[in-house]
């Protein structure tokens, strides 16, 4: 990372820091997470905005996390 997306980072991390997220295998409905996730993707990582989309790449992947099996264990 460039010392500017550091600062970014910590900025982002900082500002949402008094958040609670769910446990981890509830990732997909988890929206302080999912909003901290396109906060990073777009003003730290610099990604396109339509990964964040509704039914995009993120998303995807946010659901597909929850429903692995060594994320959900026996839940």
């Amino acid at each position: 990372m460039t010392a500017r997306q550091l600062r970014a980072a910590v900025e982002l991390f900082d500002s949402m820091s008094d958040k609670d997220l769910k446990p981890l295998n509830e990732i997909d409905v988890d929206t302080v997470r999912s909003k901290l996730d396109e906060l990073f993707a777009v003003k730290v990582l610099g990604l396109p905005r339509e990964i964040i989309a509704a039914g995009g790449p993120l998303e995807l992947l946010r659901l597909k996390l929850s429903r692995g099996p060594s994320i959900r264990g026996a839940k």
